[in-house]
């Protein structure tokens, strides 16, 4: 019985307890030109005894450590503890500006061993500091005196106050700062993500978790998860009112909102990701580069004091970036977003180590930019939306760092360079209609963000001159050269694995076309190797489906091969993969050429592709080879209407498919999804079997968003053939952003060891371009012969391979390969290498 008093007694006595005093952090150069850090900590004593507790530091690289003797800390009190960090002067002259150190404090208890104490090991950060001028009264003369003298500005400033005032109507007063009900999101409590756990719905619209039994009315759902939203439209633009106005209605309305986020922080419930306000450390980070943006336009304004800054600081900004420091960031974007809010933290508090951590740390910008910025310029997730996401909140931490006097660019050349790129890179894949197509997570993306101002300021790269849309009030570019028309042209972008064919047709008319290869990288990659998004006519002809994640179409569809315009094998998700370019011929006039082929999207089978685009035509070559049998899936989309088929066909109900296991929603990283996954997605089916040639014929092909073009409808045509008999299904399939039949889906099935499948896009024309289309045995090994015929000349293709051999392709000369060529210039498909 004494046992078993002793051990309850244990249980429920309270360990010492430490936590660093960030308002007490402090850094200053000394006499001698060395450096000082200063960190306090507190120990807070436990309700029954005395604790004598002592501390011991890592090795660090350049910095001098000094801790505080062993502190006495009687039950139930609050003792401080000191710990300075020293760097020798010859050191500090001689290392790089942010050059980063670093050592790991833990704290024990004396006792008759030493027994570390719970939440007692800390990181400490350090670094060298860098000249830095933050902007200050002159900065803001400079903006005031635009707005004071040029119509443009007035007209921003009027637009941001408009805004503000209709903001601040609706956040009320006092303006209080989100609360929990952030971690609602529709029906299910994402607080315990990556398990999302589903609500139990009770009386008055109260919705109760049932892991943790937490209960939340609507009114706190809605203060909770749109105050979020709220707060970080708002932050940034209301610091800017501030600074530019001077006006403390919107001065005190930001420091109140700031205040308040500091006195809240620390109450809300920590997630199992360590944030507090929002579910993910990244997504979190951004809101804190709202707050950060206000706090440095407060300050440039003298609209807030040090204890203020102190207060937001210790309170919110330092302990939910310090969390983010320690964890991982989930995705490249987000760990992006991290390593930004950390840099602009660390110029706001005026704190070196958060600087040179967002810069050199193994997890910050320098090491991102290299690993995740391929040479071709383009953001390795294989999005080319969430590469503008990217820059959207990357942009404005390098114009921080400018303003400060430290211009990223200019310190290291090769990564300049590199960032460059990276900001050319989604101007020169767009459309001829100006966007960027959906590949893999995320939509269509904009070009044009509001950020390219700022870009240009930190890049002077001239390709984002056509993109900038107005000015901006703090970024005063007033010597901006005349646009320069952006040149559409073919371009291959093997790192970021994909290749874009232009075949240089007249505007409204030309062919364009996005084909995905390489290798897929983590993040946001969909299992689309091969696929393909393509434009004709001045319309586009499909769209990758894109994401919402909250829409569970995401996993039964979006992301899985079979709604990708490429093959499908056993009705089976492809598996992580790398393709590569076999062939690509672009010149500047003639057809347009690329070869790709991929071996590892499924164990034993080779899949292959030609696109060709000759004489506003766009050709498909498409095969499947295998030493065993299986079921081949070519799937394709296009906006319009099948308007008639080359066989009677019936209407048939959705396709057999695969319920999604409940390890979907545990993980939102899952690997490829199980075979029959979302083939019963698309709806209101028809089928026809066929074999050899067929054709279908689509009419008013336009796309369901606004364009800059004003194209009408498109109709057009596919000349198909099959090596095998197919079974030709169609219908209506999600399409962008997962809108339900946006779109209408085409499968053609063959069954066999190997199948081919070749497809002529031909735009309606008159008189018709391409009035049919013949497939034959090419007269060298077991290649095909491609015929086009038209009233007034013949186009032929010639595509050769041998079985288990790479398709290849190469001049005309060579007939073992893909050869491209009006017939008025070449009569036959001769039989041997070299002939006429």
């Amino acid at each position: 019985m004494m046992i078993i008093v002793w051990f309850a007694t244990g249980m429920v006595r309270a360990d010492t307890r430490v936590s660093e005093d960030y308002k007490a952090r402090t850094w200053q150069k000394l006499a001698d030109g060395g450096l000082e850090y200063r960190f306090s900590f507190k120990l807070q004593g436990d309700s029954e005894s005395h604790t004598r507790v002592i501390a011991q530091t890592g090795p660090t690289e350049h910095f001098k450590i000094n801790v505080s003797p062993p502190a006495d800390v009687p039950a139930n009190k609050e003792v401080a503890f000191e710990v300075i960090a020293t760097l020798d002067a010859t050191s500090a002259k001689n290392l790089p500006p942010f050059t980063l150190d670093q050592c790991e404090l833990t704290f024990f208890s004396q006792e008759k061993r030493l027994r570390e104490l719970k939440r007692g090991t800390f990181v400490l950060r350090l670094a060298t500091p860098a000249e830095l001028t933050p902007p200050g009264e002159e900065f803001v003369k400079t903006i005031r005196h635009k707005v004071a003298t040029e119509e443009w500005a007035q007209r921003k400033f009027r637009a941001i106050t408009k805004s503000m005032d209709e903001k601040l109507k609706e956040l009320g007063s006092p303006i209080l700062p989100p609360a929990e009900g952030q971690w609602i999101k529709g029906d299910f409590h994402v607080w315990h993500s990556p398990k999302k756990v589903k609500l139990i719905q009770g009386e008055n619209g109260v919705v109760t978790c049932q892991e943790c039994e937490r209960s939340w009315t609507p009114e706190q759902i809605k203060m909770g998860s749109e105050r979020v939203g709220l707060f970080r439209a708002t932050l940034a633009e209301l610091g800017m009112a501030a600074m530019v106005s001077g006006d403390q209605r919107y001065g005190q309305a930001a420091r109140q909102m700031l205040l308040g986020m500091a006195d809240v922080y620390p109450n809300l419930p920590q997630c199992k990701y360590g944030t507090r306000l929002i579910w993910l450390v990244g997504d979190e980070a951004r809101f804190s580069l709202e707050g950060l943006l206000c706090i440095r336009r407060l300050r440039a304004a003298n609209m807030l004091s040090d204890e203020d800054l102190k207060t937001i600081g210790a309170g919110w900004i330092i302990p939910s970036l310090e969390e983010a420091m320690q964890r991982g960031s989930g995705t490249p974007n987000l760990a992006m977003a991290t390593a930004c809010a950390v840099s602009m933290a660390g110029l706001a508090l005026d704190w070196p180590p958060f600087v040179a951590w967002s810069l050199r740390d193994r997890r910050g910008i320098m090491n991102i930019v290299e690993k995740r910025i391929g040479d071709d310029g383009g953001w390795l997730e294989n999005s080319l939306s969430y590469h503008i996401t990217t820059e959207i909140f990357f942009t404005p931490m390098l114009a921080e760092l400018k303003l400060y006097g430290f211009d990223l660019l200019q310190i290291d050349e090769a990564l300049g360079e590199r960032l460059r790129r990276f900001y050319r890179f989604p101007i020169l894949a767009m459309r001829p209609d100006e966007k960027l197509v959906s590949i893999a997570d995320g939509g269509l993306g904009n070009p044009y963000p509001a950020s390219n101002i700022a870009a240009y300021w930190v890049t002077r790269d001239p390709h984002l001159i056509p993109f900038i849309k107005g000015k901006d009030l703090e970024f005063g570019v007033t010597d901006l050269p005349p646009a320069q028309k952006v040149e559409m042209k073919s371009r291959n972008y093997p790192d970021f694995g994909i290749t874009i064919l232009h075949d240089g047709g007249p505007p409204g008319e030309e062919n364009w076309a996005l084909i995905r290869h390489g290798k897929q990288h983590g993040g946001h990659c969909h299992y689309d190797m091969l696929g393909m998004v393509s434009y004709a006519g001045g319309q586009p002809l499909h769209d990758d489906c894109g994401s919402s994640y909250r829409n569970p179409l995401h996993y039964s569809w979006a992301r899985n091969t079979i709604s990708h315009n490429t093959i499908t094998v056993d009705k089976a998700c492809q598996q992580k993969s790398e393709g590569k370019v076999e062939y690509l011929s672009t010149p500047a006039k003639g057809p347009q050429v690329v070869v790709i082929s991929d071996e590892s999207a499924y164990p034993g089978v080779r899949l292959e592709r030609a696109l060709i685009f000759v004489e506003g035509i766009q050709l498909l070559v498409d095969r499947a080879t295998s030493d065993t049998e299986h079921t081949y899936d070519w799937t394709f989309a296009c906006y319009g209407d099948v308007r008639g088929t080359s066989a009677e066909s019936k209407a048939i109900p959705p396709l057999e498919g695969t319920a999604l296991s409940e390890s979907v929603y545990q993980n939102s990283d899952v690997s490829p999804t199980p075979p029959g996954v979302g083939y019963d997605v698309p709806r209101n089916l028809k089928e026809m079997n066929v074999s050899g040639d067929w054709w279908i014929d689509w009419g008013n092909i336009q796309a369901p968003y606004k364009s800059i073009l004003k194209s009408p409808p498109l109709s057009m045509k596919w000349l198909c053939h099959s090596s095998n008999p197919v079974r030709v299904v169609w219908g209506d399939a999600p399409g962008v952003g997962l809108v339900p039949d946006r779109q209408r889906w085409v499968m053609a099935r063959q069954v066999g060891n190997e199948a081919l499948w070749v497809t002529a896009l031909i735009p309606e024309s008159r008189p018709a371009k391409v009035e049919g289309m013949k497939v034959v045995p090419a007269t060298v090994g077991r290649g095909i012969a491609i015929q086009l015929k038209s009233a007034s000349s013949e186009t032929w293709v010639g595509v050769n391979w041998q079985a288990g051999k790479p398709l290849t392709a190469g001049p005309v000369s060579t007939v073992d390969k893909v050869v491209v060529q009006p017939s008025h210039s070449r009569k036959t498909i001769s039989g041997s290498p070299g002939s006429p």
